[in-house]
């Protein structure tokens, strides 16, 4: 691809008055809401009921009230099943395991709006924070400013794509496609301010202490902006600054976080510690299954996980968190503190030796992992929320259902309630085809745009160069966090689905582009013809 000199954005017409930013974004942020109130309530997530208790744990430690509970009522995979009895939790030590994933932020935001306010407010104010996103998005990166297409876009996008879904899910998920708008904001927006470079670059910091994937997507994101520095084609496209606040917005969050895990460890007495995840990811995919049964045979004592050796598993998520408890088999969570910590000591050399072993078997696994990931864009979590939680993981507490709007007859009766209706059923088909059916355009409008570039004709298209890496950028961004979350976690619809209605918002941006690029080609082929 030949290089020229960079060509500023065309200039928008001249944006609105704070007052009408501030009307598009109120009016988009209750647009975002729409799919909720349909259904009558946020949607629930079975890791919501974990995030309450451990922010109510935090302020009675804050506040000197009582101790944070050593055992909450049930753990939760990440795909529903039916979970352990709170007695076989494990223990000592379970608050730790599970509050090391679960953002203490998001924590005491969840656990003081649902318990103290409403749940609603939950929804509202990630509604609003995803409408400025995306009003400013379009308007720097699209110069779309007017307000009917701008508030016909965040229609689109709530009744089409899965932000409608996860902008109203009590979880954190959300934040990841956030802060990858942050990121591509900060890298590509002409004309940032001041504050908005600074309020971009919190809102990073911010998101990556809420999960550990979205800190390793965004590192992920700062590898791509320092490659793209020293490539000449991308360097003049990317603001020049922008590695700079991305590695100290960065650099922020893992210093809080590690100032939240020393001061857990003082006051629970318990290090911050996850569960073995990518020991159980290594082991589903058969290499870590095929040295254990090796190694435990030749040696019973070769690791604490040959307790484990023998057993069938259907999923990793049954080896961390007994998910079928039917068929018997143990789990690293119903486990003795003393195993579970010998599993945790030994997880490196597990996973290295198992890799190791059967390298081939591995990378097919993880390259099947990565691209059965990166196309699962699914909203089918919305049959996951607060009637199953309520069934199957709450025991005899209703815990934060006890707050949600809407509830009260489906906690008077949990049989008589069901999550699965007409309307949850036709919404995920409807947003998992406009999702599959955006991605594919994508691909291949990036396919056709690059080979047209790096012909001769298309040096006419170099004025749209930025637009280009703008897409490649994401394009990347999105096999990134395919890799991150299927190949060294689990293979789950929300994962995908949290960023990938990025793509039709990216695509709406590129419509300009896209005109030109149509117009060059139509030409050619008359030139032709």
């Amino acid at each position: 691809m030949t290089s020229s000199a960079p060509d500023a954005l065309p200039r928008p017409v001249p944006g609105p008055a704070w007052l009408q930013t501030l009307a598009l974004v109120l009016a988009g942020a209750i647009i975002l809401m729409i799919p909720a109130l349909i259904h009558g309530r946020p949607f629930h997530f079975v890791d919501f009921n974990q995030y309450y208790l451990i922010g109510e744990a935090i302020l009675e430690k804050l506040l000197g009230g009582a101790a944070a509970p050593d055992g909450p009522p049930a753990p939760s995979p990440d795909t529903p099943g039916q979970s352990p009895a709170p007695g076989n939790a494990g223990g000592d030590g379970y608050f730790s395991l599970i509050g090391a994933g679960r953002s203490p932020l998001y924590s005491v935001f969840g656990y003081v709006l649902a318990s103290g306010l409403s749940m609603w407010l939950i929804c509202l104010v990630q509604a609003l924070l995803g409408a400025w996103l995306i009003v400013r998005a379009l308007g720097l990166l699209g110069g779309l400013r007017r307000p009917g297409p701008v508030l016909a876009s965040l229609a689109g996008l709530a009744a089409l794509s899965p932000l409608g879904f996860h902008v109203n899910l009590l979880m954190p998920d959300v934040f990841a496609g956030y802060m990858v708008i942050a990121i591509l904001l900060l890298a590509f927006a002409p004309r940032l301010s001041l504050p908005e470079t600074l309020f971009l670059a919190a809102l990073v910091s911010a998101s990556a202490f809420l999960h550990k994937s979205m800190l390793v997507l965004a590192l992920a994101a700062l590898a791509l902006m320092v490659l793209a520095r020293f490539w000449r084609w991308s360097r003049p496209y990317l603001a020049r600054l922008a590695p700079a606040w991305l590695l100290g917005a960065l650099a922020l969050s893992m210093t809080v976080q590690a100032l939240y895990g020393f001061a857990a460890e003082r006051l629970t007495g318990d290090p911050l510690r996850s569960p073995p995840y990518l020991m159980a990811r290594i082991y589903d995919d058969g290499p870590g299954q095929r040295h254990l049964e090796q190694a435990c045979r030749a040696d019973p004592e070769a690791y604490a996980l040959c307790a484990f050796s023998g057993f069938e598993y259907t999923t990793h998520n049954d080896l961390i968190w007994g998910s079928n408890l039917s068929a018997g088999t143990p789990s690293f969570i119903s486990s003795p503190p003393d195993l579970r910590q010998a599993m945790l000591d030994e997880q490196g050399r597990f996973v290295l030796k198992s890799v190791t072993a059967y390298p081939l078997s591995q990378l097919l696994a993880t390259t099947g992992n990565t691209i059965r990931q990166f196309f699962l864009v699914s909203i089918d979590e919305i049959n996951y929320g607060a009637v199953l939680i309520l069934q199957q993981y709450t025991a005899d507490d209703p815990q934060a259902l006890a707050h949600t709007p809407g509830f009260a007859h489906c906690l008077a009766e949990p049989d008589s309630c069901t999550e699965e209706n007409a309307y949850n059923r036709a919404w995920n088909s409807l947003v998992t085809a406009t999702a599959l059916a955006s991605l594919a355009l994508l691909l291949c409008l990036l396919a056709v745009w690059t080979l047209f570039r790096i012909t001769p004709s298309g040096a006419s298209m170099a004025s749209q160069d930025r637009y280009l890496c703008l897409a490649w950028t994401l394009l990347l961004i999105l096999l990134a966090n395919a890799f991150i979350c299927g190949a060294t976690s689990g293979v789950h619809a929300r994962y995908q689905a949290r960023l990938v209605w990025l793509v039709p918002l990216c695509l709406i941006v590129l419509q300009d582009p896209v005109r030109v690029l149509a117009d060059r080609l139509q030409a050619r082929y008359r030139r032709f013809a």
